[in-house]
């Protein structure tokens, strides 16, 4: 699972590829209102929904012909990495969990948040809810943006990953408001102790995007949470190049270690 407004088509298949190279089934999608997933109107994330989904998705891949349904992990990053974490508490059947650059508390404010930047994001999501009340399109806003700009996530690193991925990718910069007066809300690193399955939560010493105390945290306490983190790196530089490859190396570690690949 990608993470905030992401698209499967966003690097989760060169995650695939790699995981489908070591003996591993991956599979990929895309949250509904994006990228290829129906849904109207586009470019609305919700909470509620998409946890439906990461629970659709789970079960549809439980279902298929030749996958070992008592033996599956599941994989979230940065917005779903906290999306894993619950999945794992909710499905306890489910054999592993891993989390890369996870949110796991969206009550921390993020690096760089001001209160004029909590007072636009109250103002733009409460417009938002207004438009829907009574039936009209979202008022949307950019998802990323440079620093200090008014989007969803105005940070360096976010705005640099636009350009790698404007190209190839069905990704697009907006996303309905009202997500905004959600996130303080998504706090899945309440129920980390309640993760009975391996854990994997990986952190980004140079993260600018998220605090890492709530992943690192979570990690602790799960009852058998590991943590990995990697000095050098952002939070989106494990995406591409020498970090991705970093990364997923340690994912199949992981995943081997707990007898995924024989």
């Amino acid at each position: 699972m990608h993470g905030f407004t992401g698209t499967r088509d966003e690097q989760l298949d060169a995650f695939c590829e790699g995981f489908a190279k070591a003996g591993i089934a991956a599979v990929a999608f895309d949250f509904r209102h994006f990228g290829s997933s129906g849904g109207e109107p586009r470019q609305l994330l919700d909470l509620k929904r998409q946890y439906e989904d990461c629970d659709a998705a789970l079960a549809h891949v439980r279902g298929i012909d030749g996958i070992d349904g008592s033996h599956m992990a599941i994989w979230g990053t940065s917005f779903a990495g906290g999306y894993a974490l619950d999945a794992a508490v909710r499905h306890p059947w489910l054999a592993a969990c891993i989390c890369l650059v996870p949110l796991v508390d969206g009550a921390l404010q993020p690096r760089g948040a001001s209160p004029g930047r909590v007072a636009w994001a109250t103002g733009v999501g409460l417009r938002d809810l207004a438009r829907a009340r009574r039936g009209a399109a979202p008022y949307v806003v950019p998802a990323l943006g440079p620093p200090g700009s008014k989007a969803g996530i105005a940070n360096a690193g976010a705005w640099e990953s636009t350009a790698r991925l404007a190209d190839h990718s069905l990704w697009r910069n907006e996303v309905a408001a009202r997500i905004l007066l959600q996130i303080p809300r998504h706090r899945p690193v309440r129920r980390a102790k309640e993760v009975r399955c391996p854990m994997l939560v990986q952190v980004a010493e140079k993260e600018t995007l998220l605090r890492n105390r709530p992943a690192e945290r979570a990690a602790r306490q799960a009852a058998r949470g590991e943590l990995r983190r990697y000095p050098g790196l952002d939070h989106f530089d494990v995406y591409w190049d020498s970090g991705f490859e970093t990364v997923i190396e340690d994912q199949i570690e992981f995943l081997k270690r707990h007898h995924f690949i024989g």
